[in-house]
Formats: C-alpha cells, sequence, structure tokens
C-alpha cells in the first residue's frame, strides 16, 4: 500500500482529540506512525493486520515501550485498534484501515499486478543493516573488519566494573553481542549507565540478588528496556547543591 486517506480534519476527531489531550503530539505521532507501518507491511494484500517486533515499533516510533503500550491500549479501549501482545511480536489489527486505501492499492488488488520492489529492496537493506556489529574499512592487505560499537562497549563495561569491584571482558562474545544489540536499537550509552545505576542500587546490598549485576542480566532485550523505565526512589543524576542526591517522589 503506498499511501492512504488522511483527513485533513482529523484533529477534530473526538478521538484524536482525546488522545492528544492524554498523550500530547506523542499520541498522534504513535496513531499515524502504526497505521503508515501497517499498511508498509501488508504490502499487496492489504489485511489492516500486522505482526511486528515491539523493539522495532519502539525504535522506528522513537518512544519506550511502556508509553508505546499505553497508547495502543487507549486506541484498543477507543475502537480503533484490535491488539494482542502476548507473543514475542505484538498482533496488531486495524479494521477501518481497509476504509481509506489507496486507489493504486485497489488497481492491484483487481489487476492481479505486483507492487514495485523496490520498497522490499529498501526493507532488505535495512533488515541487514539492522543485523550489522561491524562495518569494514580498506586496509594495507584488503578489508580489516572494524568493531563500530567496541569503544562505547569498553566504555559501559569500564562504568559496571567499577560499579561492582570486577574485571569483565567487554569483548566477550555473549557481553559484545548484549551491548551491541541494544545499541543497535537505539539505545545510548546513558541508557546503559541508568541501567547499572537503578539496578546497583537496588541490587547490591542483596546477596541473593548481588550476582545479577552482569551484562547477561542487565542488557538482555527482555529486561533491558523495562529495567531502563523502572520507577526509583532517589534519582541518580538529580544532586542538591550540596552535592546530595535528590529524592524523587514516585
Amino acid at each position: 500500500m503506498k499511501w492512504f486517506k488522511h483527513m485533513s480534519d482529523s484533529l477534530e476527531d473526538p478521538f484524536i482529540q482525546e488522545l492528544m489531550d492524554e498523550y500530547s503530539h506523542l499520541g498522534y505521532t504513535i496513531w499515524f506512525g502504526i497505521l503508515e507501518i501497517i499498511a508498509k507491511e501488508n504490502g499487496k494484500i492489504l489485511t489492516g493486520k500486522v505482526e511486528i517486533s515491539p523493539t522495532y515499533l519502539r525504535r522506528k516510533l522513537r518512544t519506550s515501550l511502556t508509553k508505546l503500550r499505553q497508547v495502543l491500549d487507549f486506541c484498543r479501549r477507543s475502537d480503533r485498534l484490535l491488539t494482542d501482545f502476548s507473543g514475542e511480536k505484538w498482533k496488531l489489527e486495524c479494521p477501518k484501515l481497509l476504509d481509506i486505501k489507496d486507489n493504486y492499492q485497489k488497481d492491484l488488488q483487481v489487476s492481479g499486478k505486483k507492487p514495485s520492489n523496490h520498497k522490499e529492496k529498501e526493507k532488505e537493506k535495512e533488515k541487514e543493516k539492522e543485523k550489522e556489529d561491524v562495518y569494514t574499512q580498506p586496509g594495507q592487505s584488503g578489508v580489516i573488519p572494524i568493531d563500530k560499537n567496541k569503544e562505547p562497549r569498553h566504555r559501559i563495561i569500564s562504568y559496571l566494573n567499577s560499579k561492582i569491584g570486577k574485571n569483565l571482558n567487554p569483548d566477550s562474545k555473549d557481553t559484545a553481542e548484549k551491548i551491541n544489540g541494544r545499541l543497535s536499537e537505539g539505545y545510548t550509552e546513558e541508557n546503559f549507565k541508568t541501567v547499572i545505576d537503578i539496578k546497583y542500587a537496588e541490587w547490591h546490598n542483596q546477596p541473593n540478588m548481588v550476582g545479577r549485576l552482569v551484562p547477561a542480566t542487565l542488557f538482555a532485550p527482555s529486561h533491558f528496556d523495562n529495567y531502563l523505565n523502572q520507577p526509583t526512589a532517589v534519582s541518580s543524576n538529580k544532586f542538591l547543591p550540596n552535592g546530595k542526591k535528590k529524592a524523587i517522589q514516585v
């Protein structure tokens, strides 16, 4: 599907007004972003349905999984989306998308023609780029692989080691995979340090939990975003003029 009809008075729609009252411009962005993603992923056969990775959605829409889930739940309660979050991939359906499909898509479905495949090629290139943890550059003896995440990974592990008093290897296979994976999803070094600070404060005095202060747990895809968005009693980067940490009410 190349495009869908966007009404010029969408901002007058009570659903859009309530969505923006609740989530401001982020709600508007997520709603129409979801419509675009469903339309794009459907390709030739428009069903209004999609099964998609929540991590991909979070990165594409530049928001946290928590906020993303809240907006999607709002759309579901407003009868705009059908949702299923039970599997590794989220199932989303927008039945009304079928009513606003473009004439190009209608003609394809009637004629049986195939859409131009340049979008598919772009999608394949994007997926390959996401998988890359290294790039290459010319060297004296040919092409030398360069680890583009090496420096930030070393800084992250150095920070963790300073907290837990260990000498973890930043280049071990599992550690590199965990950190490179989260960096490729759009997380930053500061996000890693925030997760380290939050979980260190929570676990370092608990004998049965302190052993979890390792990359395999802290930076796992199933944990990282939840840890990052976990409410804390004390902010790690808020300080009073006397240098003491400022308490944050939660």
